[in-house]
């Protein structure tokens, strides 16, 4: 694939590429960028997270990773620290019903 820098003009100058993936429900959400800090201090990695959220009280497990790659070729391959934290989020949805007499 493309590396950040052809895909986006912004990150000729920056050191990383970054991929994060949000598993949820059975799909998906992928955001790729670029970032001059890698807070996992190894370059081309990727942490994996079990993230619990509490919408409604009910429990649900999902998986959260983050990668940074030096070689700029937006995190297509790279090695899993194999750092799993388990993180609890809670999640307040407020449902407003309206009645109309």
């Amino acid at each position: 694939g493309k590396n950040c820098n052809e895909k986006d003009r912004k990150c000729s100058s920056k050191k990383y590429c970054t991929k994060q993936i949000v598993h949820l429900d059975g799909g998906f959400q992928l955001s790729k960028s670029c970032s001059n800090i890698n807070v996992l201090g190894i370059d081309n990695a990727c942490a994996n997270y079990d993230v619990v959220t509490n919408p409604g009280g009910v429990a649900v497990h999902n998986k959260y990773s983050q990668c940074y790659c030096r070689n700029k070729q937006f995190c297509n391959s790279g090695s899993s620290l194999g750092a799993v934290f388990a993180v609890s989020m809670l999640m307040l949805l407020h449902v407003v019903s309206t009645v109309v007499a």
